[in-house]
């Protein structure tokens, strides 16, 4: 099968219980979009029923087409193929459980990301549910996996196939597990069928926890011990995660007020403890790699300075402002005095580079850039997520930096794959 419907097929992008997933291109504007189809598991038909199942995916449909948030994805099409629907959806090459490395690690320790843009995460997602409650409904499956992110970071939440409309009587079947382990709340997993918008706002207080800390809570209503986590942090989880519904946060609203206020006490103890950070010793200079190379895709993670999650062991660079860009005397390097303005694909990017005389960099050059710490790194601009580097994984897939996760990870660089920014440079020298 090359398509379905008239869409072409360019690759699978996951398989659940209910649907298939697969990217595929537009055959008119060319660019990716992601269809899910309807293909059902025995297991679930047998819980659930034929009839059921169908109805659920028409209702997801519905709404999808019904609702309309800035942060929510768009549903642009729906149609049949051999005899069971399907969705066409906006396509985001990058959601939160990559950015994390959830797939690397899926209980455990991963990425912890910058506070400041977690909470911004967290905030657009309350935005989405609060709307959603407003209408009497509840996701039920707030979870990484379900919050794609946009080239500039911005999110759109996805999924909406387990939404629940309080008060209609759904009848789960006790075999069945609704949501996902480790976020769904602990009334969730014992009655799915009778939660509220609370539930909803457990899940975002567990991504919250594991954004900033790098590892889920211990257990409902227990945090994960973290020096990140100052009386603010621990007053705002005591309530996120506290076992009973009854006394989270009242509204999405209402979190939102208190991760705004927890933004603000971020802000003044980051600047407190950057002032005193000393830095750890970086990537050294005599090992940074200049040529651009292919890796090939195994090991997953082939670049000796970096961990298993692709982060440096070490600081970012000390860089100095010079007249035409910014400069890394340790290396030799210049780097743009700015990124690009908007994101493009990993060929345009090359050219975009070139026009004024610059480069992409190497992996070993950018890693310079990233580092493990909650100080700011640069360039900490509030539109940049990804940079793209010279080095290719595959022949379809190209290395890049994540500059908000603080590692290299790698997306689709084909001709209508994956965005990216561009941060030139040149030397050494």
């Amino acid at each position: 099968m090359k398509t379905i419907g008239p869409y072409p097929i360019v690759g699978l992008l996951g398989r659940g219980g209910t649907a298939v997933v697969y990217r595929v291109v537009h055959p008119r504007l060319g660019f990716p979009m992601a269809l899910k189809w309807l293909r059902p598991r025995p297991l679930l038909l047998d819980l659930w029923g034929e009839a059921e199942v169908r109805r659920r995916f028409a209702a997801e449909a519905e709404l999808l087409g019904r609702l309309r948030h800035r942060h929510l994805a768009m549903v642009y099409d729906v149609g049949e193929h051999q005899g069971w629907p399907y969705l066409l959806v906006e396509y985001r090459c990058v959601h939160l459980g990559l950015v994390l490395g959830e797939p690397l690690a899926a209980d455990g320790p991963c990425r912890a990301l910058e506070p400041g843009w977690a909470l911004r995460v967290a905030r657009q997602i309350l935005g989405v549910l609060g709307m959603l409650h407003a209408q009497g409904l509840v996701h039920r499956d707030v979870q990484p996996a379900n919050v794609l992110l946009t080239e500039d970071g911005d999110v759109r939440l996805i999924d909406l196939g387990l939404v629940l409309r309080p008060g209609h009587g759904e009848q789960v079947p006790p075999q069945l597990q609704v949501g996902t382990p480790f976020y769904a709340a602990p009334e969730q997993e014992k009655a799915p069928g009778a939660v509220g918008p609370a539930a909803d706002l457990y899940a975002v207080g567990v991504l919250v926890h594991r954004m900033v800390s790098g590892h889920l809570p211990d257990g409902p209503g227990r945090m994960h011990p973290h020096s990140l986590f100052t009386a603010p942090w621990q007053r705002f989880f005591a309530t996120a995660l506290a076992v009973d519904p009854r006394r989270r946060f009242a509204s999405a609203g209402q979190m939102d007020e208190a991760v705004a206020a927890l933004e603000a006490a971020w802000r003044t103890q980051q600047e407190a403890a950057c002032a005193l950070e000393t830095p750890a010793q970086g990537i050294e200079a005599a090992s940074v790699r200049h040529v651009p190379i292919r890796t090939g895709v195994r090991p997953r993670q082939p670049f000796g300075f970096l961990d298993a999650l692709g982060r440096p062991h070490g600081a970012p660079a000390s860089l100095t402002h010079k007249d035409d860009g910014l400069w890394d005397a340790e290396a030799g390097l210049l780097w743009q005095p700015r990124v690009s303005a908007w994101a493009m694909t990993w060929e345009e990017a090359h050219r975009f580079a070139a026009e004024d005389g610059w480069r992409l960099p190497t992996v070993e050059e950018g890693a310079r850039l990233l580092g493990q710490s909650h100080c700011p790194m640069w360039p900490a601009l509030p539109h940049v997520a990804w940079l793209w580097t010279a080095d290719r994984r595959s022949f379809t897939s190209a290395w890049c930096l994540d500059a908000r996760g603080g590692a290299v990870t790698w997306q689709d660089c084909g001709p209508v794959g994956c965005l990216a920014h561009v941060l030139g440079v040149r030397g050494p020298f």
